[in-house]
């Protein structure tokens, strides 16, 4: 893949994403890779171990604001986290290139740039819930969820929402999925997500 956000870059921070792209019909490459390099970038940024979390959540804030409006001081703090990170890590060099990744997504088509800044939205929130919840300036006992609603919102928030976008985007460029039904099939798109997501939980049991 010659693009050089699609290919180098996304290959370099991706793992079988990068595969998985390569599969997807031409219309669903460009905004599904898109929301890949965005949803990876704001996790870069609220993993920096090089920056304390007031500043993280202060990032994640400035990500945010930028999807909706494009006056956001986000760059500036990017600048500030690169100097301050591994210069040669795929990571970083995505920070680097997130202004461009930026202006592919505000010329996405308005449905599909809804789709995603939802999806982002959802995701960045979850983030700043993580940081807040489970994750201070010094080691913490581990962090149980209380309720049952608590977990549903998690597993939502990390992985739910991934599988509503996805069954969303399909629906919206391939004609022969167009006849799926618009409230039954992102919740079972929702429910895959979450299952994944409890799989990976499960699997981290020691």
């Amino acid at each position: 893949m010659s693009d050089p956000l699609l290919g180098p870059l996304l290959k370099g921070v991706s793992r079988s994403f990068f595969l998985t792209l390569w599969v997807l019909p031409p219309d669903l490459k460009e905004p599904m890779g898109l929301a890949y390099l965005l949803a990876r970038a704001a996790d870069t940024l609220a993993d920096l171990p090089s920056v304390n979390l007031p500043d993280r959540l202060l990032a994640l804030d400035y990500f945010r604001r930028r999807l909706r409006e494009k006056d956001s001081p986000l760059f500036k703090y990017i600048a500030d986290a690169c100097r301050a990170g591994d210069a040669g890590s795929s990571e970083i060099i995505l920070l680097r290139r997130l202004s461009d990744c930026l202006q592919r997504y505000d010329g996405l088509e308005n449905g599909d740039r809804e789709k995603v800044s939802r999806l982002l939205m959802t995701l960045t929130q979850g983030m700043m819930t993580d940081l807040t919840v489970f994750h201070g300036e010094n080691p913490r006992p581990v962090v149980a969820l209380k309720t049952r609603r608590d977990l549903e919102s998690y597993t939502y928030s990390v992985a739910g929402c991934v599988g509503k976008f996805w069954t969303e985007m399909v629906m919206a460029h391939r004609p022969s999925c167009s006849h799926w039904d618009p409230e039954a099939m992102p919740q079972m798109g929702i429910r895959f997500g979450q299952g994944l997501q409890m799989t990976n939980i499960l699997r981290d049991l020691p």
